[in-house]
């Protein structure tokens, strides 16, 4: 599916657009930094827009910037998010590394915020996502260490994580840049990272904080102007409280202020973080729809898809929230209509525009594969079903599917497996419980990590985590995931140029 405001060229078209290694046209440079530049690409084997991050031409010949970004690109890779970009391929063209990612088609949150602070509910539902998306970094064992606005990206399926380019193991060593500087953003880095501590998971979440609060205050909680100022007062001073904010749920301000701590343990983590702030705009439950014509795309759309996707966690809401969403979507295709004859099916149009919003609807379960071992035959690892959903869930059986040739059994439920098709009992789970289920294995050719999970008639947000180290493990459903030690450099977000003016209402 073409992202918003992306016109793939037809295959074989514009001979004149260089097509790194034969396949990724570059079409638009949408994005640079002191060290990389971001392209609107296509790719011609697949027929689809991707972005396309190369080293910039000052740095293509420094073998360490090389390593670099392949190591970026194997640390994103070993993700499987949908609050974090997607890595689809790195390669070399005439000795340039290159990475080929998702494509977002909406603005950044750096965009965003040009025009002032967010309504509460569009800051909350954002910093939730990606925190969500941290939550499943850091239980990969990485660490992205850059977390701000330009690296927060704003679509229809909420907001995404991008840009791995300086992330780390946890606990690996501080390593600062060339120069001894601390590599990230001045007015997002932890206190520990300025003294030198190993990454932590922590450092993330205070950096959320950061951007929660600029979100909602419009800016930082401090009162200083020069860099010099921001590094002394992460370390020495005490952040100042939230501003009034109408209708902002205390439990929220609360926590912001947590991540502020200069004690990492005095922090929450990620996972507490993306419960606690999605809780917070589940139980606003926003329903209403914008129509054509009224307010701009941008966050307002994308608040609007929360809204309706917290309701139907409710079967009473979601009894009449189709019905309402399938009216609204044909006064919408009626509405956005020319003045002219046409052939379409208003009906189908609607039913086609509702499932595109329910698609985007959050699920109530999420779901941990992690392989742990890997030794070319046989594999081990473990898999975490959480219930995130406000219900309980009755006793359920988990389905996924895999593909290649593995054999897969399991320990302390029962497993079957049925050609690609493996089932394992996980139920029943109460709100916010969890359980987790050993698994081993056995395979001859490529270890394919899995694809759709589903519990009950329930659809699973998966995270994929593979052994570092292990390679390349592309996944059924076309996103790999890899292993590798990541490090790297501060290239600016990935964003088609043409999004960037997009606004939301402010009110």
């Amino acid at each position: 599916m073409l992202a918003p405001g992306v016109e793939a060229p037809p295959i074989g078209h514009r001979q004149d657009v260089k097509a790194l290694g034969g396949r990724y046209r570059l079409i638009e440079q949408i994005g640079s930094g002191g060290m990389s530049v971001v392209w609107r690409g296509y790719d011609d084997v697949l027929g689809r827009p991707v972005a396309v991050k190369v080293l910039s031409e000052g740095y293509a010949c420094d073998a360490a910037f090389r390593e670099r970004m392949r190591r970026e690109a194997r640390a994103a890779a070993r993700l499987s998010h949908p609050q974090v970009n997607t890595v689809y391929d790195f390669g070399e063209d005439a000795d340039a590394p290159y990475m080929v990612m998702e494509l977002m088609g909406g603005p950044s949150l750096a965009d965003e915020l040009h025009d002032g602070p967010l309504l509460w509910y569009d800051a909350v539902a954002i910093c939730a996502d990606i925190a969500a998306g941290l939550a499943s970094a850091h239980a990969a064992g990485l660490v992205h260490r850059d977390v701000k606005p330009g690296n927060v990206m704003l679509g229809l399926t909420g907001a995404k994580l991008v840009d791995f380019g300086i992330s780390a193991e946890i606990g690996e060593p501080h390593d600062p840049a060339p120069d001894g500087t601390v590599l990230g953003t001045p007015a997002y880095v932890s206190p520990e990272r300025l003294t030198g501590g190993p990454a932590q998971a922590a450092s993330d979440v205070y950096a959320l904080g950061l951007v929660l609060y600029r979100t909602l205050a419009g800016r930082l909680p401090w009162d200083v102007d020069t860099r010099t100022g921001v590094l002394r007062a992460h370390l020495l001073t005490k952040p100042a409280p939230l501003p009034p904010v109408p209708g902002l749920p205390r439990e929220v301000a609360r926590l912001c202020q947590r991540c502020l701590a200069k004690d990492p343990a005095a922090r929450p983590d990620a996972g507490e973080l993306a419960r606690v702030w999605a809780r917070a705009v589940t139980d606003r439950t926003e329903t209403t729809v914008p129509l054509p014509g009224f307010g701009r795309r941008g966050t307002r759309a994308m608040r609007t898809v929360r809204g309706l996707a917290h309701g139907r966690r409710r079967l009473g809401f979601l009894a009449t929230g189709i019905g309402l969403l399938t009216a609204l979507a044909m006064i919408t295709a009626f509405a956005s209509a020319p003045d002219r004859p046409s052939t379409a099916d208003p009906v189908k149009q609607a039913v086609e525009q509702t499932r595109a919003v329910l698609d985007a609807v959050p699920a109530s379960c999420s779901v941990i594969y992690r392989v742990r071992s890997d030794d070319g035959r046989a594999f081990a690892g473990d898999l975490t079903v959480r219930n995130t959903g406000s219900d309980a869930i009755p006793d359920s059986t988990l389905i996924f599917t895999i593909s290649g040739d593995q054999l897969v059994s399991g320990s302390g439920a029962p497993w079957t497996q049925d050609g690609t098709a493996v089932r394992v009992r996980a139920g029943p789970l109460a709100p916010g419980a969890q359980v987790v289920l050993p698994f081993q294995g056995t395979y001859h050719g490529t270890n394919a990590l899995p694809g759709r999970f589903s519990l009950g008639d329930t659809e699973c947000d998966p995270t994929l985590v593979g052994v570092s180290g292990a390679g390349a493990l592309p996944t059924p459903t076309g996103g790999p995931v890899a292993g590798g030690a990541p490090a790297g450099t501060t290239p600016d977000p990935t964003q088609p140029g043409k999004d960037r003016k997009s606004k939301k209402p402010r009110k």
